[in-house]
Order: C-alpha cells, then sequence, then structure tokens
C-alpha cells in the first residue's frame, strides 16, 4: 500500500472520473478515514508549471477548507507527492448524483429540486466567500442515504485554474467553454444541467419541460449569464418545484424606469443601478434638435434615483415614499396666481411658503398645496441562529461486563447521541467502530444504535469516542468495563 508524505496511507480506489482518482485512504496521524483525490495533470505541462501548480493547489485549498457549509464536503488539506497534489477530504457515505441515477433511472422533479436547494445552498455560500467551483455535475454531488446532498470536488477546479478544460462540457458554461473563465453565474448554468440530467438519465442539452422545475432549470441555462436567475429567484423556483413555501425574493425598489424585461427581471438585485441609467433618455447629438423633458419626468427622475440610492447604501429592499408627479410639478414650479387686495375689516388670506393660494381663485386657479410621503420604515428581517452542536453523548451497553471470557468477544451497543439548534441541520462526526458519517438531524436530535464487537480477552477497560465536526465541534467518550471471569 501507498503512503502519501508518511502520514496517509492509501487503501483502494473508490470512485474515477476525467478529473483523477479518488482513494479510500486511513490518516496515520489522527487514525481516522478519509477520501483524497488524485488530481490527474495535462500531460503537455512542463516542471516549472508543474512546480507553479503545485503552490496554486496549496493556496487553492486553504481556501476551500474556509468553507464550512453542511452540504459542502469539507477539505483538509492538499499534499503534493511525486510532483501532484493530493486532495484530502471527508469521507462520506454516499454515491454520486451520476451513479444513482444510471443505476436507478430518472429522479422525480420533487426529488431533484430537492438535491437543487442542497447543492444552491452549497453555492451560494462559497459566492458570498468569494470561491467559484468551476465542475458543479453529477459526478460532483453526492446522494446520502439520510439526507438530500452535498457538494465536493471544490479545490479540484481552482486547482487546475482557468484555461484547463474541465470535465464534461454538456455541464459546463457556454462563457467557460469560450475562455475558460466563468463566475458565479457558470456554477448556475451547471446546475441546472445537472438537474436536467437529474430527472431525465441524458443529455441535458435541449431538455425542455412544463413543469415548475423544468422552468426554473430552462432559465438556468441561457446561454447568457445575464439572463440566468438570481440565487434568489432560483431558490424561490426550486422551492415550488420542491412542494415547499418559496422564500420571498427580494423586491426591486420603485423606480420611475418602464418595466424590466425578461432578463433583467431574472437577474440580481444589484443590477438595477444599471437598468435606471440605460432607460435615461439620451442626449441628442450635433445638428439636432433636444427635446425638452417634462418637469414630470425631471422630479420623478430624480426622486427615484434618490431613492434607489439611499436603499442600495443601506442595503435595504424596503420600499421608501416619493412625492406624486403631479404634487412635486406644484412644489417645484408653482404658476402664478392673482392675490386679492386685502380690506380694512378683511383679513389677508393664508398662503403657505411654496404654494400661494387664494381662497377667491376659481377651482380651475386653486392649486393643490405639495405634500410629502414619509418613508416606511426598513423591515427587519430576523436572521436564523447559525446551525451549531448543542449536546453529543455517546452510551454503551453493557457498561460493565461481569460474565465469563469468551474467545469469539464480546458485542457491545453502542448508541450516539447529537442534538442540535435546529431541525434539518447537517451533522458529520465519526464515533468508535464507525467511519466518519454526515447525516441530516430532522427533528433537531438524530440518534442511532449500532454493535461493536471487543476482545475482552485482553483488556479491563474499553473506552468509546464521539467527535462532532460540523456544523461546530463536540465531543462525548464511554468506558466499557471488562470484569469477565476465567473458567
Amino acid at each position: 500500500m501507498r503512503t502519501l508524505v508518511d502520514r496517509y496511507r492509501l487503501d483502494y480506489a473508490i470512485g474515477a472520473g476525467g478529473m483523477g482518482i479518488v482513494w479510500r485512504a486511513r490518516d496515520l496521524h489522527l487514525q481516522r478515514m478519509v477520501a483524497i483525490k488524485e488530481v490527474r495533470l495535462p500531460a503537455a505541462l512542463t516542471e516549472p508549471e508543474r512546480v507553479a501548480l503545485a503552490d496554486r493547489a496549496t493556496r487553492a485549498a486553504a481556501d476551500a477548507a474556509r468553507l464550512e457549509h453542511p452540504a459542502i464536503v469539507t477539505v483538509h488539506e492538499v499534499v503534493i507527492d511525486d510532483g501532484r497534489p493530493w486532495i484530502v477530504m471527508d469521507l462520506v457515505d454516499a454515491r454520486s448524483l451520476d451513479e444513482r441515477v444510471r443505476a436507478e433511472g430518472p429522479l422525480s422533479p420533487a426529488e431533484a429540486a430537492e438535491i437543487g436547494l442542497a447543492v444552491l445552498d452549497a453555492l451560494r455560500a462559497a459566492h458570498e466567500a468569494g470561491i467559484v467551483h468551476g465542475d458543479v455535475k453529477p459526478a460532483n454531488v453526492l446522494v446520502c442515504p439520510e439526507g438530500p446532498a452535498l457538494l465536493t470536488d471544490f479545490a479540484v477546479a481552482a486547482t487546475l485554474g482557468d484555461g484547463v478544460p474541465l470535465g464534461d462540457p454538456a455541464y459546463v458554461a457556454p462563457e467557460r467553454r469560450r475562455s475558460g473563465e466563468g463566475g458565479p453565474a457558470a456554477d448556475l448554468f451547471s446546475l441546472g444541467a445537472t438537474l436536467a440530467f437529474a430527472t431525465t438519465g441524458r443529455d441535458p442539452s435541449g431538455t425542455e419541460s412544463d413543469t415548475a422545475l423544468g422552468a426554473a432549470v430552462t432559465a438556468l441555462l441561457a446561454r447568457d449569464p445575464l439572463a440566468r436567475p438570481s440565487v434568489a429567484a432560483a431558490r424561490a423556483a426550486l422551492s415550488v418545484a420542491a412542494g415547499r413555501d418559496p422564500d420571498p425574493v427580494p423586491q426591486e425598489p420603485p423606480s420611475p424606469t418602464p418595466a424590466l424585461d425578461a432578463r433583467q427581471q431574472w437577474a440580481s438585485p444589484t443590477d438595477t443601478t444599471t437598468t435606471a441609467t440605460n432607460h435615461a433618455e439620451p442626449e441628442s447629438g450635433p445638428g439636432t434638435t433636444k427635446r425638452k423633458r417634462s418637469p414630470e419626468l425631471k422630479v420623478a427622475a430624480l426622486v427615484g434615483i434618490g431613492v434607489l440610492a439611499f436603499l442600495i447604501g443601506i442595503g435595504t429592499l424596503g420600499r421608501g415614499g416619493d412625492a406624486t408627479p403631479q404634487a412635486a410639478q406644484v412644489a417645484t414650479n408653482p404658476s402664478p396666481s392673482p392675490t386679492p387686495t386685502a380690506s380694512p375689516d378683511q383679513p389677508s388670506p393664508t398662503a403657505t411658503a411654496t404654494n400661494p393660494v387664494s381662497p377667491n381663485a376659481s377651482p380651475s386657479t386653486r392649486r393643490v398645496p405639495a405634500t410629502t410621503t414619509r418613508p416606511a420604515k426598513p423591515r427587519t428581517t430576523t436572521v436564523p441562529p447559525r446551525a451549531a452542536i448543542l449536546s453529543a453523548g455517546i452510551e454503551t451497553d453493557p457498561a460493565t461486563y461481569t460474565g465469563p471470557c469468551t474467545l469469539t468477544g464480546l458485542e457491545v451497543e453502542v448508541t450516539v447521541t447529537i442534538r442540535t439548534n435546529q431541525p434539518g441541520t447537517r451533522v458529520t462526526y465519526v464515533a468508535t467502530g464507525h467511519d466518519t458519517r454526515t447525516v441530516t438531524v430532522t427533528d433537531g436530535t438524530y440518534t442511532t444504535t449500532y454493535r461493536v464487537r471487543i476482545d475482552n480477552t485482553r483488556r479491563n477497560t474499553y473506552t468509546f469516542t464521539l467527535n462532532v465536526t460540523s456544523p461546530s465541534t463536540a465531543s462525548a467518550t464511554a468506558t466499557v468495563t471488562n470484569d469477565c471471569t476465567r473458567s
């Protein structure tokens, strides 16, 4: 058996693809099982290019290791052995989406949408951290027996870098195929292609469907990155396809511009600044006559831009009030009106500073005072607490054994209990007699029981340990006391 950097012992291959081979391995320092991806490098690389790539791989792994999310397979480090990068990750008891569909057939739209929501949440966490996956495809989505899905291989695309062909072209965004570069929108295209494969079992190109999931996939597969939905809009669409109540999509701020076209409606909220600018009236060129804007349009445009700048500055998409165009015209450009002469026995009519009004004026000449609506207070959004472990416990039965010593060993029943602060938390843990596992704590508490056989002819005490590594750390121990009697 091969050992990497005197620490990781490769046991056997558990998967292979165009980007490399995944090995089941043991960390000899921490005595735990891990998954290690052997990255295959293009044969044409020179030695200086290999050295540069190794350095880049180390930095990419440090970035990927910053991602702590229940739907992301944790990357521990990248080691360089024999001039090649090897990516050390958590070992997850799961099949890839590609294996699942090819073995059991296409998924239902609802099940595929649930997987899409998990992958989308993983991508959102990565994008907020400034990390683009670059190689989202069915082979990199792991479907767990006790949970929806996890996204893996975060460090691979970052390791190889731009310009290196990645995976199956069917799952690579058009802009990335053209130049080798792509941002968060390229990951969303790859997600759409992955969901298309999940529900059809074939190449996602040209996939059409009249279901809610089909509509979301069609939008994600738009060739123009700006025409693809934002993460919030995509999540709302996938929630409907999964049969959930969708999260509210952030509202666009009020604007005096015409209604947005289809591309701008799918774009992210931050694109509204460009939209407002593009709809402004262009200046006339030389030799032409400028059209005068009416005071209503001038004031409405200024008010809309001011409100938009205020909302962007405070990061709030709540609605603010503004003056009506008719009232704004009066406030900005009051027309003159006759003022009656006051007689000694009749007081002068009261007039406002901005809009003098004569009480004797006819209805056609009387003007309405300018009014201003006070902006509504920004809505306060309650952010749910970050998922965390409340407690972890491990128990054994028996805790004390007093029977005869047996040559076949003693079978101990081990019970693991993990409590979290919110339902649906993805928990990664390792316990004595178990490999590393990632499970979904559906009701806030996870409990499992399994059996371990110990050799009760050797020692008097046996220590069982539980270590939770995500979303926060916790540990527990239990001891079996062996007081067997020899015959």
